[in-house]
């Protein structure tokens, strides 16, 4: 035997008492470790969030998204790049390979996205570095009583509660999630729209033209610059049903009236002549 084997052996009482003390100071050593339920890890991975007021979605997508996408393609150890669209807002995450230096990937692409040229002026874009210090730490949930409308009920909380959240100390952002689309179907009576001359492709173009704002510059107001908006939103069923509808009958009167108003535009020329 060993000279080690021969201690324990002898000493067994010692040993016992050393392997108890030694386990009992690991699981205090455990019980001291500092602990986090959302610890500081950060992932290979770069948003950049840009808000565009009173940009469609198709706008958002062309004058946006795109751009920022291509940009983002420019930077060294890309992955994937995904993006989405929607009124007034894009955001396009950038997955990076692990081990890229973040910080400097995140200038990178801060320099990449502030030189695109052609961004509409209400784009401001933001960007984030893929961390769990990104992640929601409060989550609220707001329920309507008997009777409420929820688009009501989503209107106030965009009007009231969302703004004063925002207005705290330490808060980044505040998104309203959960919250059902609002879907509206239009039925056309068969016989009354060939009466008339109506078609489906007819009625999709009106609808497709109205109720789309766009942004249409700015104008300075003393020192203040003001984002000026082209077009309305249709907020209501009724505003749906009461947009004018092209048919041939409507079509020829103003072929009539523009063909009158050339007449007369040639009649003063020659008397002018």
């Amino acid at each position: 035997m060993s000279r080690l084997t021969l201690f324990s052996v002898r000493n067994r009482a010692l040993i016992a008492l050393a392997t108890l003390f030694a386990v009992v100071a690991g699981l205090w050593s455990a019980s001291a470790l500092p602990r986090e339920l959302f610890p500081s890890l950060q992932f290979p991975v770069l948003v950049v969030a840009t808000p565009a007021q009173g940009s469609s979605a198709s706008v958002v997508e062309e004058q946006v998204t795109k751009p920022v996408e291509i940009a983002a393609q420019g930077l060294n150890n890309v992955v994937e790049v995904q993006s989405t669209s929607a009124d007034g807002f894009s955001s396009v995450v950038v997955e990076l390979d692990y081990g890229t230096d973040m910080g400097s990937a995140q200038t990178d692409l801060q320099r990449a996205v502030l030189a695109l040229p052609n961004l509409p002026d209400t784009a401001t874009p933001q960007i984030f570095a893929g961390n769990l210090d990104d992640f929601p730490i409060i989550q609220l949930a707001a329920v309507g009583g008997e009777g409420v409308d929820e688009q009501d009920l989503v209107d106030r909380l965009e009007r009231l509660v969302v703004p004063d959240i925002e207005d705290l100390d330490g808060v980044r952002a505040v998104t309203l999630s959960g919250v059902a689309d609002r879907v509206v179907t239009v039925d056309l009576d068969e016989e009354e729209a060939a009466d008339a001359g109506v078609t489906i492709p007819a009625v999709a173009q009106v609808l497709q033209a109205n109720g789309v704002v766009m942004p249409g510059g700015t104008v300075l107001d003393g020192d203040t610059e003001l984002p000026v908006q082209v077009g309305s939103r249709l907020t209501s069923v009724e505003e749906i049903a009461a947009l004018p509808l092209l048919t041939p009958q409507v079509m020829g009167m103003q072929q009539a009236a523009a063909g009158e108003a050339q007449q007369a535009a040639e009649d003063a020329a020659d008397a002018s002549a």
